[in-house]
């Protein structure tokens, strides 16, 4: 093969080095060129954004708080983004409900906030945590942030389970045997407990029973589910409260079955060329699985092996023959399966790409079986949303190489892509390129070792390649290891921004591919490319005409909106005021312009909690018009969660020693106030306000106050009480109070906990006294169809109260802010908004002991030390102090971070407490 002769072109429009044949002709050059143009104008127009968050640790209990950094980056160069001044979080639960959502301020590209996992909100199970700023949602959910942890529930009341399962073939469908063992959190087993057990598949109920823990706190389930089911799992329910329930994942074919993906290299398998084919298995968890096999064809005859090499990632390579096909046969855990490969291309390019074993060049092969080969060919270099190479392709008895070097791209991903004269592609290969611009960091305690409770100082250094010292922002964590498993190879800043955020799919330990430069490191690494890198061509977006973003950037905290008439016409010349009320009042006023629109820019970044707006026209008088304003619409949520256990289905020790400590600490500060004195842990409240409704007499037993609506933002009345109060929800199954059965009514009605809302009260308004009946009348929908709508429309923010009278009916009282009832009607001339809020800040709790302290309330932090904002000077030192708690051992510091110009540090140390000794 012939390697092209290379000639080294400065291109002053795309501000990179290009490469380009020599030899090609002029209109070939042109082509290049044009294509290049194409691609710096459409990422000028949408240039790419990347997130990433550093949390304190990988799992939590309710009431703790989950700590976190965020880090919003350009796609270009990986410095700070300067096209968003605001970052959406959102927390999922399971069901896929939104159960938090607020903003952050974003400054040069950083962010810190908390989630605060209160129990009035927060009950134990997997959550995902989401982040995106407007312009992001331009590139889709694969460009949103994601972190999906477990929630434990640290309560006496807590269960834990061990739950071992077993699985066999029965017939057509699958026998389940799972022996449950029921402990609280002191590993005392629950005994006598009546439960409900349900085994579901999504929203289809397979079995149920009820069951006793008996005398030892273990149940034996044996049941049948359909052979390969997936999404299976079982529902335990505390029989009696009705409230505990936990759930534990079912993976009946987890050692049985597989999804086996082959990609081959470059696109597509081609006849009678080499091709190297990448597979991914994959089990029912999402987790990768080893296998093993022979690539067999039509006539069953061997063409080559298969075996995975790290999380069920591998590949292998052969000749296929043309009009033939080719299958997989592969065992794996003493089952085997046959698997088809890809259709395989009569004719085509096959493209493939060597960044492994040549330490400073990428080497690029072509082959096709095609005598007609494509003139005006070029091949183009990407990464980080530039080109850094292109050049032309002319083949050479059906071949073409070029060894290109290392050295003009960035670290990360870098696609090539084979196209021809119209810019459409024909292959396309994606490796990654090591350079060695990552940040060195040290931290150097001021001792060897350390007693409870004493005083810890780190000295942090941070320098670049050549050892020079780095001015940087970075995140420090420092966690208990008796209660905080770190994992080993987890998602962090380098192995996100340079790596998992240009692939898709789940990527399993990110961070093993960083861990050293082997050579075994780099093959596995060029293995996920071939299989995790492989997406769908976006050329032709790349080429297809310009057009506006759908959602604008935000690089200020501001307003915008637009002012009609009656007719629907703009309203031009008339000034805008805004007040501010809340948090950091102030007032501001702009012009609306010809079109009707107008702008606050700037606004100060605060907590408030609602703008009212006000008009006057260009004589100095009061007017009217209606508010359009450009309000923030959450992203639809699409379901990225894997099913995993959830901790209370976790036999970690590590795990349990949190959830324990976690329980200790949260009942020491209820029985001590912040003077440290010490108070009945039992409350009397008198004087509780009763009601009268309908002849029973009601206590307030629920309810939501006014700094959690405000909190709630423009989260509606009917998503916050679905959180919120307990057991509500729409359902047919009901008892019409409290004394009597739950029964299938055959219409749908509100309840909480299986017993009826018999009315909802609007600022002292029944309306069951509105529609008579209210819905307890089958035929009224009318009424179901109106309080569904008035609660799906009010925005929580709107309402200063929310309480749920009962036991013997349901009656839920609510007070709006407005005080107009059940009706909403807007005031001339004023307008009011309600944003979402940004979060307030929030410092992380760090106490201080004196020498040889050793008394009051234990300290059982598993958090240790959070600091988001550690900036190292200009020696790129920078020093950091905390105390110890009460538990010898060892504790892991992590520290993230980067010096805001595209390069990232990681670093991981211990440090070791031992026992304070007495004097």
């Amino acid at each position: 093969m012939k390697k092209s002769s290379l000639l080294r072109i400065f291109l002053p429009s795309i501000l990179t080095t290009l490469f380009f044949n020599a030899l090609a002709q002029s209109n070939v050059l042109v082509g290049v060129k044009k294509t290049v143009q194409q691609v710096e104008s459409f990422y000028n127009k949408k240039p790419s954004e990347k997130i990433y968050l550093h949390f304190d640790k990988p799992y939590y209990a309710v009431n703790d708080t989950a700590w976190f950094k965020g880090y919003v980056t350009n796609g270009q160069g990986n410095a700070p983004s300067k096209l968003s001044a605001k970052l959406y979080i959102e927390l999922f639960n399971d069901s896929a409900q939104v159960i938090k959502r607020f903003a952050l301020p974003v400054n040069n590209g950083l962010a810190a906030g908390y989630l605060a996992m209160d129990s009035a909100t927060i009950w134990k199970g997997n959550y995902t945590v989401r982040a995106y700023t407007s312009w992001t949602r331009n590139f889709g959910e694969e460009y949103f942030f994601h972190q999906q942890f477990n929630i434990g529930d640290a309560s006496n009341n807590g269960w834990l389970f061990n739950a071992k399962q077993s699985i066999k073939p029965q017939g057509t469908n699958t026998n389940v045997g799972m022996a449950i063992d029921f402990t609280n959190i002191k590993a005392q087993p629950i005994i006598s407990k009546n439960v409900d057990i349900q085994v579901v598949q999504g929203s289809k109920k397979i079995s149920s029973s009820k069951q006793n823990t008996g005398s030892n706190g273990k149940i034996d389930l044996n049941f049948n589910i359909p052979a390969n089911a997936d999404n299976v799992v079982v529902l335990i329910r505390d029989a009696v409260s009705k409230k505990q329930i936990a759930s534990i994942p079912v993976y009946p074919a987890l050692n049985k079955e597989v999804d086996l993906q082959f990609m081959p290299e470059g696109g597509n398998m081609v006849a009678g060329l080499y091709n190297r084919i990448g597979f991914k298995a994959i089990g029912q968890n999402g987790l990768g699985v080893d296998v093993e096999g022979v690539v067999v064809d039509s006539k069953n005859k061997p063409v080559s092996t298969l075996q995975s090499q790290y999380k069920g990632i591998g590949s292998f390579s052969f000749v296929p023959q043309a009009a033939e096909t080719y299958k997989a046969i592969i065992k794996f855990n003493g089952t085997q399966k046959t698997v088809s490969l890809p259709a395989l291309e009569s004719s085509g390019v096959v493209m493939r790409a060597n960044s492994v074993t040549n330490r400073d060049s990428v080497f690029v092969y072509l082959n096709s079986n095609n005598t007609t080969i494509p003139q005006g060919a070029m091949l183009i270099g990407q990464s980080r949303d530039q080109v850094f190479y292109g050049a032309p392709v002319t083949f050479n008895k059906n071949s073409f190489s070029v060894g290109i070097p290392k050295n003009i791209f960035p670290a990360g991903v870098v696609r090539f892509s084979l196209l021809n004269a119209d810019a459409q592609p024909l292959a396309e290969r994606a490796v990654f390129i090591e350079q060695p611009d990552n940040l060195a960091i040290n931290v150097a305690p001021s001792l060897s070792k350390y007693s409870t409770r004493d005083s810890v100082a780190l000295t942090i250094s941070v320098t670049d390649k050549l050892n020079k010292p780095v001015t940087g922002s970075f995140s420090v964590s420092v966690t208990d290891d008796s209660q905080v498993a770190q994992q080993q190879y987890a998602n962090n800043i380098m192995s996100n921004l340079l790596l998992t955020s240009d692939l898709k799919g789940n990527i399993e330990t990110p961070a093993w591919y960083f861990k050293d430069t082997t050579l075994e490191v780099k093959r596995q690494l060029d293995n996920l490319m071939l299989t995790q890198a492989w997406v769908g061509y976006s050329w032709d977006k790349i080429t297809a005409p310009l057009t506006e973003p759908v959602f604008a950037a935000e690089p200020t905290n501001g307003i915008t909106g637009k002012l009609t008439n009656l007719l629907n016409k703009p309203v031009a010349d008339t000034k805008v005021y805004l007040v501010a009320t809340g948090g950091g009042a102030f007032f501001a006023d702009t012009v609306s312009n010809k079109d009707g629109y107008f702008a606050f820019n700037n606004l100060p970044i605060s907590d408030t909690i609602g703008y009212t707006f006000r008009l006057k026209n260009s004589k100095g008088k009061n007017t009217n018009a209606k508010f359009t304003i450009d309000d923030f619409k959450p992203a639809a949520y699409t379901d990225v969660q894997k099913p995993f256990a959830p901790l209370y289905a976790s036999n970690d020790t590590t795990v349990n020693n949190y959830l324990l400590s976690q329980n200790q600490a949260f009942h020491e500060k209820r029985k001590t106030n912040f003077n440290g004195i010490n108070q009945l842990e039992t409350v009397i409240i008198n004087g509780q306000k009763n009601v009268r409704v309908n002849n029973n007499f009601l206590r307030e037993i629920d309810g939501i106050d006014e700094k959690e609506l405000i909190a709630a933002g423009d989260k509606t009345l009917m998503d916050l009480i679905y959180i919120r109060l307990r057991g509500f929800r729409e359902a047919r199954f009901f008892a019409n109070n409290i004394s009597s059965r739950p029964v299938d009514q055959g219409y749908s009605r509100f309840v909480i906990n299986q017993v009826a809302v018999d009315d909802i009260f609007v600022d002292n308004i029944s309306l069951k006294g509105m529609f008579g009946t209210f819905f307890t009348d089958p035929m009224n929908g009318a009424a179901m169809a109106y309080i569904k709508e008035l609660l799906n429309y009010v925005p929580a923010s709107s309402v200063k109260s929310i309480k749920l009278y009962g036991p013997v009916i349901n009656v839920i009282f609510i007070t709006t802010r407005g005080g107009h009832g059940p009706w909403i009607k807007p005031t001339r001339g004023l307008y009011v908004y309600h944003p979402l809020p940004f979060q307030t800040t929030r410092k992380f709790y760090q106490p201080r002991y004196a020498a040889n302290e050793n008394t009051g309330q234990p300290d059982l932090r598993s958090t240790i030390f959070w600091e988001p904002n550690m900036v190292t000077d200009a020696n790129g030192k920078a020093t950091l102090s905390f105390y110890t708690a009460d538990k010898p051992g060892t504790y892991t510091i992590n520290v993230q971070g980067t010096d805001l110009n595209g390069r990232f540090g990681v670093y991981t140390s211990k440090i070791k407490v031992q026992p304070r000794q007495t004097q």
